[in-house]
């Protein structure tokens, strides 16, 4: 079952936005990793991994259960 489906099955309602994905990574990179400098985006292999800059410790983020217990109280019905 793709992806959709599964979301759409859990009562998420699903948008497409055909040729965005490309703005859409960019906002990420912009919001997440503007201060990480390209040298130190090539070297964690940041083009194919955007979480690399948490995974490479370049930025904080929360771990283990935290992490987990800040994912649940998180509205997923809109994302």
């Amino acid at each position: 079952m793709n992806i959709r489906k599964r979301l759409e099955n859990r009562g998420i309602m699903v948008e497409e936005w055909m040729g965005k994905g490309e703005d859409f990574r960019r906002r990420w990179e912009g919001t997440f990793a503007g201060a990480i400098s390209p040298q130190e985006k090539q070297s964690i292999d940041f083009g194919q991994f955007l979480w690399h800059v948490f995974s490479y410790e370049k930025l904080p983020c929360l771990e283990g259960k935290t992490a987990m217990r800040a994912f649940h109280e998180e509205n997923r019905f809109v994302c």
